[in-house]
């Protein structure tokens, strides 16, 4: 990182994304992930057939600089941690009433995890509440986190013996269902 120019998140910016792996699902994701954290629709064109991607699952490369931004990533997980770490990079734009744009500084950044586990140990109390639950399964995504072990603490409404649960218990096979989807959209997996 430097103190020179700053590449401008917003719709003129031009994207190049290459996926080794999954490159459709991962110009989608992105592109979602422009509109709802930046608020922009930048281009996300495919780079060349046979550009160099990472090949270690999950990871990724960005290169930021002259108005252009390019992704390189191992697959669509790689593609969704670039955009992780651009989020935790960019700042908004200076001197204006309203947020109009955002700003990260030219740079290049090349990340790969160390672990292919990385994992969080979630406890499911009686206290808790599914909202409860799905922050902190985003919080453990926006980390790169990507196995979530949920323990349910007899919090689990089973169909045929719901008096093995809590009395008012949350966790339902509803919200469980809920919870997973919300996790596999993250890239991450739930482990009971």
């Amino acid at each position: 990182l430097g103190d020179g120019p700053e590449v401008v998140l917003d719709d003129t910016l031009a994207v190049t994304l290459a996926c080794a792996k999954e490159s459709e699902l991962a110009r989608k994701q992105v592109r979602a992930m422009f509109k709802a954290w930046f608020g922009c629709r930048p281009q996300v064109g495919a780079a060349e057939p046979g550009d160099p991607a990472p090949k270690i699952a999950d990871a990724y490369r960005i290169h930021a600089s002259k108005g252009a931004l390019r992704i390189d990533a191992a697959d669509a997980g790689g593609a969704r941690n670039a955009m992780r770490t651009l989020r935790q990079l960019a700042e908004p734009a200076r001197g204006t009433r309203a947020v109009t744009a955002h700003l990260i500084p030219e740079t290049v950044i090349d990340d790969a995890p160390a672990m292919a586990f990385r994992g969080f140990h979630l406890c499911w109390f009686p206290e808790n509440t599914p909202v409860e639950i799905e922050r902190y399964i985003r919080l453990a995504a926006y980390y790169k986190m990507n196995y979530i072990v949920l323990e349910s603490w007899g919090m689990f409404v089973f169909k045929n013996h719901p008096e093995l649960a809590w009395p008012g218990s949350t966790m339902t096979p509803r919200e469980i269902k809920r919870l997973v989807k919300i996790a596999n959209e993250l890239g991450v997996t739930l482990i009971p």
